[in-house]
């Protein structure tokens, strides 16, 4: 069975994305991933460290896609 971690990544993008749908302004994008990804993972049992590599890691991969593609 794959560990709950490896979906923390895809979950972070989406629900940052949802709350820049219902106005979060862009300016406070990293800062709510990164504080969701500390909630979260206190609730699927990684440390608080873990959590913020997991959400610097959606931020950046979210900004990769994002240049690649170019929208």
């Amino acid at each position: 069975m794959q560990s709950p971690e490896i979906l923390l990544v895809p979950l972070l993008i989406g629900l940052v994305e949802v709350a820049k749908q219902t106005g979060l302004p862009v300016r406070w994008v990293p800062v709510t991933t990164l504080a969701l990804a500390v909630f979260l993972g206190y609730f699927i049992g990684i440390d608080w460290i873990q959590g913020l590599v997991f959400g610097l890691s959606a931020c950046g991969l979210w900004s990769g896609v994002k240049a690649t593609v170019g929208r």
